[in-house]
C-alpha cells in the first residue's frame, strides 16, 4: 500500500510542477463536481425537462453521495497534501479522507445517468469530459492519489448502473409513468443514510433534510410535466430574486445554529436542508405555474 501511495505522490507532484498556472483553472473545474452543482444540475432537469426525472436524478445522488461518505469513513485515507509535504494543497482543506473520491464518484453518477437517458452520443461526449476533467483536477489540487479517482469512478458507474437497470424495468412494466420505483429509490436512500444520521454526521443529516423535503414536495406539486417546460425565460430568470429570499433564510437558521452552539446544529442542519428541498420540489415549481397562469397571452 505504501509503494501505491508513493507512486501516487509522484504523479501528484508531477503536474503540480509541470503546470503552476492551472491553479485557477483547476480549482474552478473542480467546483463543477462538487455536490452543490451536481444537484443544481438534477434541479434544473427537475424544472426544465422532466419532473419525475430530476426526482430520481436527486435521489440517486443523494444516495451515491451517502456510500461514498460511509467509505470514507470506512476507511479513513490519507490524502496526498498530508501523506507527503513536496505536495501542495492547492484550495480549501478537506475534513474527510480521500477514498473513494467524491466529485469523481458522483460526476460519473451523474454521467451516466444522463448519457443513458439522452442516449445521444454529444451528451456522452460531453459528460465523460467533464468527468475526467474534474478528476485531473483533485489531482492537481493535491486532494487525491490516483487510486482515490479510479475506486470513485467504479463506484459511479456502479450506481449509474443500477439506475438504468431500475429505468429498464420500469419502461418494461410500467411505461415509465409508474412512481412505485420512484418511492423504492427514496427508501433505498433513507437506508442508506440512517446509520450515518444515527452516528449524527452532518453530511447524513443534510442529505435527509434535503430528501426529505424532495419527497414531501413531491407529493406536493401536482402530477404532470415540469411547470418550467416551454415557459417564458423571465419567469426562469424570476427565480432568482426569490431564490436569494430562500438562502436568505437557510443562512439564517445557520447563523443562529451557530449562536446557540454545536448540540443544536444538526437539527437546524436537518431544517435548513429540508426547506432547500421543499424550495426544489414544491414551493418554487407552484409559484412558477401560478405566475404563468396570471401572465397575460403572449
Amino acid at each position: 500500500m505504501d509503494s501505491l501511495l508513493a507512486w501516487g505522490v509522484e504523479v501528484v507532484v508531477a503536474l503540480q510542477t509541470a503546470s503552476p498556472w492551472l491553479d485557477w483553472p483547476a480549482l474552478a473545474i473542480t467546483l463543477l463536481g462538487s455536490e452543490l452543482a451536481l444537484m443544481l444540475a438534477a434541479t434544473i432537469v427537475y424544472w426544465r425537462v422532466d419532473r419525475r426525472l430530476g426526482f430520481r436524478l436527486a435521489v440517486l445522488l443523494v444516495g451515491s453521495a451517502l456510500v461514498n461518505v460511509a467509505l470514507k469513513a470506512i476507511f479513513a485515507a490519507p490524502r496526498p497534501f498530508g501523506f507527503d509535504p513536496r505536495v501542495a494543497l492547492i484550495g480549501p482543506r478537506p475534513t474527510s479522507g480521500g477514498l473513494p473520491s467524491g466529485h469523481a464518484q458522483l460526476t460519473m453518477t451523474l454521467a451516466g445517468a444522463l448519457g443513458w437517458v439522452a442516449r445521444r452520443r454529444r451528451v456522452w461526449v460531453t459528460a465523460l469530459s467533464l468527468v475526467a476533467l474534474v478528476s485531473l483536477s483533485r489531482l492537481y489540487l493535491g486532494v487525491h492519489f490516483p487510486h482515490d479517482l479510479v475506486a470513485g469512478l467504479l463506484l459511479g458507474a456502479l450506481a449509474a448502473a443500477i439506475f438504468v437497470v431500475v429505468e429498464n424495468a420500469r419502461e418494461r412494466r410500467f411505461g415509465g409513468e409508474h412512481e412505485l420505483s420512484d418511492r423504492a429509490l427514496v427508501v433505498l436512500g433513507l437506508a442508506l443514510g440512517l446509520p450515518l444520521l444515527a452516528s449524527g454526521h452532518p453530511f447524513a443529516v443534510g442529505s435527509m433534510g434535503l430528501l426529505g423535503g424532495v419527497l414531501v414536495g413531491d407529493r406536493l406539486v401536482r402530477r404532470g410535466r415540469s411547470p418550467g417546460v416551454g415557459r417564458p425565460r423571465w419567469l426562469a430568470l424570476g427565480a432568482g430574486g426569490l431564490g436569494a429570499l430562500h438562502v436568505g433564510a437557510a443562512r439564517t437558521t445557520k447563523a443562529l445554529a451557530l449562536v446557540i452552539g454545536s448540540p443544536a446544529d444538526l437539527p437546524l442542519r436537518f431544517v435548513r436542508y429540508g426547506m432547500s428541498g421543499l424550495w426544489i420540489a414544491w414551493f418554487w415549481p407552484a409559484l412558477h405555474e401560478r405566475i404563468v397562469r396570471s401572465a397575460p397571452p403572449r
